[in-house]
Formats: C-alpha cells, structure tokens, sequence
C-alpha cells in the first residue's frame, strides 16, 4: 500500500503537494478503519520526515506527552518550520482538529470525536507498539 506520494516539483507546486498531502492522510485514516495499528510503527520510523510529522500528529491525541517529545524532535532535528510551541498551544485549547475517515471521507473533528474510534485496548495497543 503507497501511503505518502511525493509529487511535489522542484517549483513547490502547492496543488500537488496538497493532493499529495489528503492523499496521505486518507491512506492513513484507511488504516485507522481497518485497524492495522502495526503499520504505525513502521510509518513513525520512516525516513521521510513528512512521513513520521503526520503519523506523530494521528498519535497526538492518544499519547500527548510521547508524540510532542517526537514532534519537539523532528522540528529541532529537521528544522521544520511549524513551530511546536504554537502547534501545542492549538491543540491544548481544543482547536486543532483530526482527521477521521467518515462514509469514505476525510472528516476533521475535534479530539473528542476522533477518540471515539478507538476502544481502550487499541490505544493500549498503539501505545505499547510505539
């Protein structure tokens, strides 16, 4: 299964890299879905640093304290340009939405809602695996 497509130009085409972008995010709600929570691991260990920042962000609202300390890292490590403060400060005040696969679609909800896919024991399960 292709989960990240990197179409991007050298010009930095935004239409490209933003169908490129839901195509990653569907691909990965597809797996939430089907509950192939194995793949997470093997996405967050990725070389593309694009690749670990999205799935970090899938994890956020399951583990707060990990995921930040590996968003906190990528940003450092890789010089990405989100700044994880602000990024922090989103999600704490409950703006920052997730996405979440609903009727075939790509739906952003708030973290209650995006919660609600998951049973104890998965998020259990995630949180053992990374």
């Amino acid at each position: 299964m292709e989960f990240y497509r990197t179409e991007v130009d050298s010009c930095g085409n935004i239409k490209k890299t933003n169908k490129a972008f839901d195509f990653s995010i569907k691909k990965i709600c597809e797996l939430i879905y089907c509950k192939r929570f194995d793949l997470f691991v093997k996405l967050l260990k990725n070389k593309k640093p694009v690749i670990v920042y999205t799935m970090a962000l899938f994890l956020l609202p399951i583990s707060e304290i990990k995921t930040f300390k590996w968003l906190l890292k990528l940003f450092i490590l890789k010089g990405y340009s989100v700044n994880s403060q602000t990024l922090w400060a989103e999600y704490k005040s409950g703006r920052l939405k997730f996405p979440k696969l609903i009727n075939g679609k790509v739906i952003y909800v708030f973290k209650e809602e995006y919660l609600e896919q998951f049973t104890q024991e998965e998020k259990k399960q995630i949180l053992s695996s990374v």
